[in-house]
């Protein structure tokens, strides 16, 4: 079974540990201070070149990502009147995030005039140490990695706010907007694949087998239930 969503309540605990642990999980002794240069020394004269030659450089970077809230993006909906905007919340911190990623570029490669897909990051949690621009980097090597050329966002609101402001209790969410600018559809953890009822009784036994395996599990993709929303937008 494909995991394809995350709770969004985890991320941001996951996150809020790390940032706690950085403040206060660490005794900085002599011995370990001394430790820890002559282990970096060695690192430099080692593994250094190698690894600047594959980190990926933001000055070469010639992806735009703009840091914007949920209220901003909302806002900029009518400038895109006339298509269908399909929106994709994420994480760096969300597996299923990741490996549904592919599914929102290979949507707007086949449909490059008619759409307009939005990736929109929500690894911003609200530390003061850790602002937006932190997170930046590991979005930008991920977004490289996947040669994504959408609409690239970062929100500069904390994760936990916007996840209560819109009811979300897991990620990957996708969003689609009809050519009026008008929400049609939501998908998310909550979301429920609808089947014929020739299949429903098949399927019921495992869809409970699931649920119990695992609750958070879900069972939408951008192949199977994204892609049909879309063309059927287009077809109006």
């Amino acid at each position: 079974m494909i995991r394809n969503s995350f709770p969004a309540q985890r991320i941001v605990q996951w996150r809020s540990h790390q940032s706690h642990q950085q403040i206060t999980g660490w005794a900085f002794t002599p011995r370990w201070i001394f430790s820890a240069v002559a282990s970096l020394w060695i690192f430099s004269l080692t593994a250094g070149p190698a690894f600047a030659q594959n980190s990926p450089s933001l000055s070469e970077s010639k992806l735009e990502i703009s840091k914007q809230s949920w209220a901003d993006l909302m806002a900029m909906l009518p400038k895109y009147r006339g298509k269908v905007v399909v929106i994709d919340l994420w994480s760096t911190s969300c597996d299923p995030c990741l490996k549904e990623y592919p599914g929102i570029l290979a949507l707007q490669k086949k449909y490059p005039q008619e759409i307009v897909c939005v990736s929109m990051n929500c690894d911003y949690i609200g530390v003061k140490t850790k602002p937006v621009e932190y997170y930046r980097p590991r979005v930008v090597e991920f977004l490289q990695s996947q040669n994504s050329n959408i609409v690239h966002l970062m929100c500069n609101e904390p994760a936990d706010e916007l996840f209560e402001k819109l009811k979300l209790d897991s990620i990957p969410a996708v969003y689609v907007f009809d050519q009026q600018g008008q929400q049609v559809k939501r998908f998310d953890g909550q979301y429920t694949r609808e089947v014929s009822n020739a299949s429903a009784t098949q399927s019921a036994g495992k869809a409970a087998a699931d649920s119990e395996e695992d609750e958070e599990e879900s069972k939408f993709s951008y192949a199977e239930d994204v892609a049909p929303v879309v063309e059927k937008l287009l077809k109006k």
